[in-house]
């Protein structure tokens, strides 16, 4: 109950920010062809999982693999929305300090706000682009019948740079806080933590 009530808040100050902002770069530049793109995205990297006796275990020995892919689309020349799904393996430990590694699902739907274009002005051949970025969704820990989604909040950086008119190289770092059953371990938190670093490809149509 303490995350739901946590997240209430927090969804409505995304909706506020995004909403501003649309407002903001719709007056400030004319419709730019960008505007109409949708675009793919796909991503692959490492992955840390803090949970409630991570400590048990040392610091290299807490990260695994994960991948990433994405579906969204520019709706102002500075905001985009997408949809991205995760397919990660978190390692962490246990009470009695042994190591335990399993996976999860992850999906959420993301604001994403484009500061190179509101800082210069809109510019469809820049090179690099700095994308925050800011998303709720939900988490599911896979092959465990009793296993509950849990909700999410996310916030990371997406380092765009342009390779043509269609490719863009990706460097993605975010982290999530999630709710405190996603490890199957119940420690009277009321939310862990996630961070993820990736690098991929974006296609734009």
């Amino acid at each position: 109950m303490k995350t739901t009530r946590t997240f209430k808040p927090i969804c409505l100050i995304l909706l506020l920010l995004f909403a501003g902002s649309a407002a903001f770069a719709q007056g400030k530049w004319d419709a730019f062809p960008k505007n109409e793109k949708w675009f793919l995205m796909g991503g692959v990297g490492i992955h840390g999982y803090v949970g409630d006796y991570d400590s048990q275990i040392s610091f290299g020995e807490r990260f695994g693999a994960g991948g990433e892919i994405a579906v969204g689309k520019w709706i102002a020349p500075a905001i985009a929305v997408r949809l991205q799904l995760n397919a990660l393996h978190a390692v962490g430990g246990t009470k009695s300090g042994k190591k335990e590694s399993w996976n999860y699902g992850h999906a959420h739907v993301d604001a994403m706000l484009n500061l190179s274009e509101l800082a210069v002005g809109a510019d469809e051949e820049r090179l690099y682009s700095a994308i925050p970025f800011m998303g709720i969704g939900v988490a599911r820990r896979a092959a465990r019948h009793n296993a509950d989604a849990v909700p999410t909040l996310t916030i990371g950086l997406l380092n765009s740079f342009r390779m043509n008119e269609h490719l863009c190289l990706n460097i993605e770092g975010k982290g999530s806080i999630v709710g405190d059953k996603l490890d199957g371990l119940a420690g009277g938190r009321s939310g862990e933590g996630t961070l993820t670093l990736t690098v991929g490809m974006t296609y734009n149509f």
